[in-house]
């Protein structure tokens, strides 16, 4: 798993609300670990719910821009 390319996808709003830096390069030891950790046990439930989440926000952006 690319942990770079999925904490990407993170709304910053959760990264900021979690105490997390906006950018993977900024994360402490500890952040990483527990970063992985967290991916490792819940990966599945984690990247189905970014999915919704990339998808509700493009399905507005869609109406916005319409």
């Amino acid at each position: 798993m690319n942990y770079e390319t999925e904490y990407e996808k993170i709304p910053l709003v959760v990264l900021r609300d979690a105490g997390f830096p906006t950018n993977i390069v900024w994360l402490t030891d500890a952040q990483r670990r527990l970063l992985e950790y967290v991916f490792d046990e819940y990966y599945k439930e984690i990247h189905d719910e970014l999915k919704r989440c990339n998808e509700y926000i493009e399905e507005l952006e869609n109406e916005c821009s319409e």
